[in-house]
């Protein structure tokens, strides 16, 4: 998104500062001026009654009460979060690698494998993206259904806080800083977002064993791993011992 250049100040940092300078100017307080700031920041960058504009003016309430979301909504919207979680479910149904240890060998290995996150860069919809940023989605996984077709049984729910990050390095950091300093004054407050728990069934195949994509927009759409022969003996062999007999269709 281009911003205009604002004196010496360029971007959205130069934006910020100037639209709490104007309704200061007007006779806003401070607190005041960065709210009505944050709300315009809302309509140029968010989606019209989206999410993230709803979510937006739930912190700057102030009351702190929680949220929920429904996975449905949005695995409906966002086709790249769908495919991500699908497949980690089956894989660590499977006790295979997950995407990020297969990527980067135990670095950023979580301890806690009952945890999926959603990564900022997972999301392919914006209104998504905004609303929630990273998102841990917890899993019980159940037993297998005996059906021609199998799959992986789980029940998820999640979550997490949102909340402003002033310390961290970014292009939206002064959006952060004076978001958080409402939050310092108790002129606004944090909140927890909730995703109710549901129980679904993924579809042991292809797409998500071989699933390689990790929502990168640069990536492209359905990018796949290659499992070596080694790997993919040790994938049926455990698919075998959870009993999914059926794991050799749809190319596996």
């Amino acid at each position: 998104m281009a911003f205009e250049k604002f004196g010496a100040q360029t971007g959205i940092t130069g934006m910020v500062n100037t639209m709490i300078k104007k309704n200061m100017d007007g006779g806003a307080s401070r607190n005041d001026a960065i709210k009505l700031a944050l709300l315009d920041v809302g309509k140029i960058m968010f989606v019209p009654k989206g999410r993230a504009m709803k979510f937006l003016g739930h912190f700057l309430q102030g009351r702190g009460d929680a949220v929920t979301i429904n996975w449905f909504d949005l695995e409906k919207d966002d086709k790249n979060v769908r495919a991500r979680l699908h497949a980690e479910l089956v894989r660590r149904a499977l006790g295979m690698d997950t995407i990020k240890e297969s990527l980067v060998k135990n670095t950023i290995l979580q301890e806690d494998r009952s945890v999926i996150t959603i990564f900022q860069h997972t999301y392919s919809n914006a209104d998504w993206y905004y609303a929630l940023g990273s998102f841990d989605v917890r899993f019980e996984i159940a037993k297998p259904i005996s059906t021609p077709q199998p799959f992986v049984n789980v029940r998820i729910w999640g979550l997490n806080k949102y909340q402003w990050y002033a310390d961290e390095n970014r292009v939206t950091q002064r959006i952060h800083e004076v978001a958080s300093e409402l939050v310092k004054a108790r002129k606004a407050a944090s909140f927890f977002i909730e995703m109710k728990p549901v129980e679904i069934s993924i579809p042991i195949n292809a797409d998500n064993l071989f699933y390689a994509n990790e929502g990168f927009q640069n990536n492209p759409n359905g990018g796949r791993s290659i499992l070596s022969a080694e790997q993919m003996k040790l994938a049926r062999k455990k698919a075998e011992e959870l009993g999914y007999t059926s794991i050799l269709l749809n190319g596996f």
